[in-house]
């Protein structure tokens, strides 16, 4: 139980630092940040057993839908030669895996490469 812990604290500084630091930035912009005073700059951060980390139902909602907002609706396959192979909607590919298990299982290295290659 002492190891899953550590790793529990550890994994949570992980994305509170890509929420923080990478995330939130793009989203809220720099006036964003400096209104809300969400920079943590190179400031230590102390972890804080007694902090409540939960969050209203409401807002959970609310950031779920902007959230899936930010999805693209349209993605591309991209080849291992970095060449589209073809596109899909994703809300033709619900609950379906044709996409996925295509040519051998390489359909999952199609479908990452393009989300990774995506401006959006």
């Amino acid at each position: 139980m002492r190891i899953f812990k550590i790793f529990r604290r550890i994994i949570s500084a992980e994305m509170q630092n890509i929420a923080y630091d990478q995330y939130l930035p793009i989203v809220l912009g720099d006036s964003g940040m400096r209104e809300y005073d969400l920079y943590l700059g190179n400031e230590y951060t102390a972890y804080n057993p007694t902090t409540d980390p939960s969050i209203f139902n409401s807002f959970a909602t609310a950031a779920y839908r902007f959230g899936h907002s930010m999805v693209a609706g349209l993605v591309r396959l991209i080849a291992n030669n970095n060449q589209e192979i073809g596109r899909f909607e994703i809300k033709d590919e619900y609950f379906r895996s044709t996409q996925m298990t295509q040519s051998n299982g390489q359909g999952y290295d199609w479908i990452l490469r393009g989300l990774m290659t995506s401006n959006r």
